[in-house]
């Protein structure tokens, strides 16, 4: 099954330092329903979807816009990724499909911060963002927050790099220890990159030429050839062409990547990352 990520909208209600896709919202979010049909006709049967943004529930049209991709007869399986927005509006389609929820903020020692005041379920996906604050309180209270169950599979925990000039390196013995802990060696093999300083060539050939975050922008009617990070990630204009040329992956010779990986070389800041050019 194929799978790619519909970045309907860059406009957030919040905003995160680890997000680079957070706008500030103008609350006339519309998406252009005839593209969106467009977009689900050009790709291959029985292809998984992430509706994401930016936040879904800013858009004033996402009812149509689930409709639209439910009934499409390409679309075998839907993820929604919210910040709990969609929940507090009462959106019922989301017990439909595969519900993603950032709805944690951060945690702070023992405290659990939230965006709105929603109990959190286990019916839904939970994502955990790991900044600083969030991961060395979940080393530093490792035994009070598994009585809570905060490490049962509902919960899904994301290693993103800070946008600022901050470096996980602040952190990252607390990182090793989190995602060892939880088992996550894809993660674990970031983190070795960062650490050990050793360019992992076998994953980054294999993620350039075959992504497993491409995604479709629908502010630039762009395809995309990496989620982690939108803004540095490769795009071309979207269209049936490009779009098979992404799944073969014919964009990329052999071992030609991007040897500064946003997604890899988590221990740049990001003053290095604006300084240095992509080996395309």
């Amino acid at each position: 099954m194929y799978f790619i990520e519909l970045l309907l909208t860059k406009e957030c209600n919040y905003n995160c330092s680890y997000c680079t896709t957070n706008k500030p919202s103008t609350g006339q979010i519309e998406v252009d329903l005839k593209y969106l049909k467009y977009v689900l006709d050009c790709l291959p049967d029985e292809t998984g979807v992430e509706l994401s943004g930016g936040e879904i529930g800013l858009i004033n049209n996402i009812d149509d816009v689930f409709k639209i991709v439910y009934d499409h007869p390409k679309i075998k399986h839907i993820i929604a990724l919210s910040n709990g927005l969609v929940r507090v509006k009462g959106i019922d389609w989301i017990n439909k499909i595969e519900y993603w929820e950032h709805l944690i903020y951060k945690i702070v020692d023992k405290e659990i911060i939230k965006f709105y005041p929603l109990e959190i379920k286990e019916e839904y996906k939970n994502i955990v963002i790991t900044t600083e604050s969030t991961t060395n309180s979940l080393i530093k209270n490792w035994d009070y927050f598994e009585g809570l169950e905060m490490f049962k599979p509902h919960f899904f925990y994301k290693l993103m790099n800070h946008k600022s000039d901050n470096s996980i390196n602040n952190y990252i013995d607390n990182l090793f220890k989190l995602f060892t802990r939880l088992g996550n060696k894809y993660f674990i093999s970031m983190l070795l990159t960062t650490k050990l300083k050793n360019y992992l060539n076998y994953e980054r050939d294999t993620c350039i030429r075959f992504s497993p975050n491409p995604f479709v922008d629908f502010t630039t009617k762009e395809l995309g050839h990496c989620a982690i990070n939108i803004n540095q990630s490769s795009k071309w204009d979207f269209n049936k062409e490009n779009l098979n040329k992404l799944i073969n992956g014919e964009f990329y010779q052999p071992f030609e990547y991007c040897r500064t990986c946003h997604s890899f070389d988590y221990g740049l800041n990001r003053n290095e990352l604006n300084n240095r050019s992509y080996n395309r």
